[in-house]
């Protein structure tokens, strides 16, 4: 069999749908632990919590250990901005580039690239399915 660009893209897209199978097969299978996983944890807590205790170890077993996480979200992103700058405040963002608003910017710039910055373009290929024709 030679290759041909039909024969490629058809695998492709194969392959892909394979991969979706999978991965909700998966997803499936692993809901159910996965709930029953977090009772434990939510009993676990109420252990702790009723106990007064940071954490319950159980000889030969494992240990517990309460903690706690945040989410956190902005509601208003202008006042924030204004906090950060008049509190000199910059650590309060994740060290990353916004990837669109600099593509932006050195579209309007001839391509100029902010001082600190390596930019790395790289060829991709994106394959569709090809729609199917309504009836």
């Amino acid at each position: 069999m030679s290759l041909t660009a039909d024969v490629v893209v058809g695998k492709y897209i194969a392959l892909r749908d394979k991969r979706t199978e999978m991965k909700r097969a998966y997803e499936a299978a692993d809901a159910p632990i996965k709930e029953a996983m977090e009772k434990c944890e939510a009993w676990l807590l109420v252990q702790c919590n009723a106990l007064g205790v940071d954490n319950l170890t159980v000889k030969g077993v494992g240990t517990a250990i309460k903690g706690k996480s945040m989410q956190v979200s902005c509601k208003d992103w202008s006042a924030f901005h204004q906090w950060v700058k008049e509190n000199d405040q910059l650590d309060m963002f994740e060290r990353r580039i916004a990837r669109a608003t600099l593509k932006a910017y050195m579209e309007d710039h001839e391509n100029v690239i902010p001082p600190g910055l390596d930019i790395i373009v790289e060829q991709t290929i994106t394959v569709r399915r090809q729609q199917k024709e309504h009836e």
